[in-house]
């Protein structure tokens, strides 16, 4: 099993080995005693190696549900990260609109300034 494949969660990798367990067949070193030794181990630990492969497979479990959560959050924080980038435009239109719609009030309000004065200066001629 390559265990480096690029993309890969780290609870397939972990899979995988749960699956494929430990080697029972290895090479014997003292010859047909250590066969013997080995299916003794094995028989002694075996439970605990299933209570083990248990765990680690509800853990398994546990990290693949807080992924799909994880990639549900991830989606909503996308969602929000577009909306608050719809308000930055329609703030920025509506403060570029207050700017022009100010900018028309000053000189209407010079032009209106401008008007009193030459009506005052007419009215005192009259």
């Amino acid at each position: 099993m390559n265990v480096s494949k690029p993309g890969r969660w780290g609870t397939d990798i972990v899979r995988e080995l749960i699956a494929d367990g430990t080697s029972r067949y290895g090479p014997a070193r003292v010859g047909p005693l250590s066969r013997l030794l080995r299916r003794i181990v094995r028989r002694i630990v075996g439970f605990e190696h299933l209570y083990h492969n248990q765990i680690d497979l509800a853990l398994v479990e546990a990290l693949e549900s807080l992924r799909s959560e994880f990639d549900v959050l991830e989606k909503h924080i996308m969602e929000l990260e577009e909306r608050v980038t719809r308000v930055a435009r329609r703030v920025d239109d509506v403060d570029t609109r207050a700017a022009v719609a100010t900018s028309l009030a000053d000189d209407v309000a010079e032009t209106v300034d401008a008007l009193s004065r030459d009506l005052a200066a007419a009215v005192e001629d009259i």
